[in-house]
């Protein structure tokens, strides 16, 4: 029994000293990856299980998380329903660029593209974060147009006072894009005087 703790230990050691050892030799990173699952069950057995799975891999400043829905099918065997994949990268100090795709899955078990979005979030000198998202959408012939713009921006609007100011445009007819609603919204940090 000895023996085998000591030989865990040693492979975990191993493992453990071989990346710092590595990481001091000038290689590159090599990426990390994680991954997750979470299953719900519904005793009652009023709604349907799912069990959701998430991977996330990281590397050089650039994340990728992908998550997939599965839901039981007729044999009941967990089947992906639906999958989203976000890529997230850091473009320099200020700058973060996300593209997320979302998939729905056929009757065939094929992907199909549902929406896929485009953000791009700045921190400007004065404090100010200023994101842009666009949300493009596939027509009947598969070809993506986009379906919404949204911009928000975050910024000090006093002492312990966050202001957010959302504007979401989306096309017209015939036009290309117009105002749709816009949502200002304030947050006052207050004192612990006041409890």
């Amino acid at each position: 029994m000895v023996i085998t703790i000591r030989r865990i230990a040693g492979v975990v050691f191993w493992f453990a000293f071989t990346p710092a050892v590595m990481g001091q030799t000038g290689k590159a990173p090599q990426p990390r990856s994680t991954s997750s699952v979470v299953e719900r069950s519904y005793p009652g057995g009023g709604a349907a299980a799912s069990r959701r799975v998430q991977t996330r891999t990281e590397s050089g400043g650039r994340e990728v998380v992908t998550e997939t829905t599965e839901t039981p099918g007729t044999d009941g065997r967990f089947k992906v329903s639906a999958e989203t994949t976000t890529e997230t990268v850091r473009v320099g100090s200020k700058s973060v660029q996300t593209k997320r795709d979302v998939f729905g899955i056929d009757s065939e078990g094929r992907r199909k593209l549902v929406t896929t979005t485009q953000a791009d979030q700045e921190n400007l000198p004065d404090g100010t974060s200023r994101t842009v998202e666009n949300t493009l959408a596939p027509d009947l012939n598969g070809r993506l147009g986009l379906s919404q713009r949204q911009v928000q921006e975050i910024k000090s609007a006093g002492p312990n006072v966050k202001q957010t100011d959302t504007t979401s445009y989306r096309p017209g007819i015939n036009e290309a894009l117009r105002e749709a609603d816009r949502v200002q919204q304030t947050e006052r940090q207050g004192s612990s005087d006041l409890l």
